[in-house]
């Protein structure tokens, strides 16, 4: 297994003894140029892709797979595999598969929807993308008044990209098996597969008292969603967190808050704490009293949800939070999509013998459903295709 990473991207959640190539990015007059070409003129491309393609970066991927010579090449999302377009064609020996993750498409129109309003100033809509974007047109696509129609003629590209790289490239997965049945039906062509997200399974070290301790909201806070999310749960739901439960406390879990967003911490402190980047959250999930999902904009499983399923913590979430995991309301976990209903939520998670019986459903779910005998058949159908159980196969995922 080799990974290919284009620009100088660090290397979160790879593994680090597995050899990496690095293919640099074009400079940023040639990628605003191919904006301006791909995107604009042509309406080929969605922004995103333009921003990372030139010539000169496809020439080197393909150079670059062609010297690797692997029989399985995994690209990541849309953004790669524009470079691959027409590789099951010149290169059909291998077994070339799309990981979408998820349909951008839904989320952007969900974001074009969603970025409103007085909590959207803690967002920042280029999230961890923004190395990416030139840094004069930072500040153009940060703009208030121009975020609902950048997410909406984004939509517009990406939805196109979608369908006619699947059908280009013919295997392609995807972590949402609502998502699945819907490109599965926009391109009958191509093989749809669900890969739901693996995680690997923690030892189960609930604390005794783990129905007093803290309550956690977990994401990277500079993924627009993640943000907006903990803007609301404190604008909406705090006022009656404290006087519900003023001995409540309140973690809030994730890198990159922004300024607005750690103000908004800052002024319902000591009963909100900002914590930053945790590297392992065991300690935190096994001493709190459950996990908070308050996002309404998004696709795909998230993966803080299982990861509360993983520890046996008890979810209080969104239907959005849970969307593409089979938590069953008031068995799982609490769902609602009205903030204002949480604080009753968390009150009741505060009782020892509800709290107990949600954390050992939630663990089982994750072990039947979630954990590596569950989801590893699903990624060998995937990946491996139609080669035979235990034939050796060299790998490359571009991303």
């Amino acid at each position: 297994m080799t990974y290919v990473l284009l620009g100088d991207a660090p290397l979160c959640g790879l593994d680090p003894s597995l050899p990496t190539v690095r293919i640099p990015l074009g400079p940023a007059s040639r990628r605003l140029a191919s904006v301006c070409w791909h995107s604009l003129l042509l309406r080929r491309k969605s922004l995103q892709e333009a921003l990372l393609y030139t010539p000169r970066a496809r020439q080197r991927l393909l150079a670059c797979i062609a010297r690797l010579d692997p029989d399985i090449v995994i690209l990541d999302t849309i953004r790669i595999a524009q470079f691959f377009e027409a590789a099951s064609d010149t290169a059909p020996r291998r077994r070339w598969v799309l990981y979408m993750e998820d349909l951008l498409s839904l989320r952007y129109r969900a974001l074009a929807r969603g970025l409103d309003g007085p909590v959207a100033a803690a967002v920042d809509p280029l999230g961890a993308f923004a190395p990416a974007v030139p840094a004069p047109l930072r500040p153009l696509a940060r703009a208030a008044s121009l975020r609902a129609l950048l997410y909406r003629f984004e939509a517009s590209r990406v939805a196109r990209s979608e369908r006619r790289l699947a059908e280009a490239l013919r295997n392609v997965s995807l972590v949402n098996g609502e998502e699945v049945a819907l490109l599965a039906r926009q391109v009958p062509d191509a093989t749809v597969l669900h890969t739901p997200p693996c995680l690997p399974a923690p030892s189960m070290h609930r604390a005794d008292e783990a129905h007093r301790g803290p309550f956690l909201i977990v994401g990277t806070l500079d993924y627009p969603p993640n943000a907006l999310a903990a803007a609301e749960f404190l604008t909406q739901a705090m006022p009656a967190v404290v006087r519900a439960m003023p001995q409540a406390r309140i973690k809030i879990v994730g890198k990159h808050a922004s300024a607005t967003l750690a103000a908004l911490c800052a002024r319902w402190s000591p009963h909100v704490e900002l914590v930053g980047y945790v590297p392992d959250l065991s300690g935190l999930m096994a001493s709190a009293a459950a996990m908070i999902v308050p996002v309404r904009i998004g696709s795909g499983p998230k993966l803080k949800s299982l990861e509360a399923l993983a520890h046996g913590l008890p979810l209080i979430s969104t239907r959005n939070g849970v969307e593409g995991i089979d938590v069953v309301p008031d068995v799982h976990g609490f769902v609602s999509d009205d903030l204002g209903a949480f604080p009753a939520f968390m009150q009741r998670l505060r009782e020892p013998a509800t709290n107990r019986v949600f954390s050992q459903r939630s663990r089982a779910l994750f072990e039947r459903a979630y954990a590596a005998d569950a989801v590893h058949p699903r990624y060998e159908a995937a990946f491996l295709g139609a080669m035979q159980a235990g034939q050796r196969a060299a790998a490359a995922a571009v991303e």
